[in-house]
């Protein structure tokens, strides 16, 4: 698990960080994100399992061809194609199997969290 980690964060290293300005953040999340790097990746979507008082685990298949699970944040966005927040859920439902658009930081080594997730490419 900690190469597929590491080869994820290598093959982020050559994309540029992802732009905040597209989409807005609340303020709580802008204070937390700041000065850590944020990337940007286009995966498939596979699953997404929420869980009452613990953050939603989405199951992606990355450009590699190798699928992982990743936390969302508490305050992780789910935004349609209609640029729309979405439930958790109902972002689930509509968009399984389907390329989507991931946010995402390094919290700790090879520790990596899901800030934003949209719909389509990036």
């Amino acid at each position: 698990m900690r190469k597929i980690f590491s080869l994820l964060l290598l093959f982020t290293l050559f994309a540029p960080p992802a732009s905040a300005g597209d989409a807005p953040r609340d303020e709580s999340t802008q204070d937390f994100t700041d000065g850590m790097a944020t990337y940007t990746l286009t995966v498939t979507f596979l699953d997404l399992e929420t869980r009452k008082d613990a953050p939603s685990l989405l199951t992606v298949k990355l450009p590699q061809g190798e699928t992982m699970t990743l936390e969302a944040e508490p305050y992780c966005r789910f935004i349609d194609d209609r640029q729309q927040d979405l439930s958790p859920s109902d972002f689930g439902k509509r968009h399984k199997g389907k390329k989507v658009t991931i946010d995402f930081m390094e919290r700790e080594p090879e520790i990596f969290v899901i800030l934003e997730c949209r719909s389509g490419t990036a």
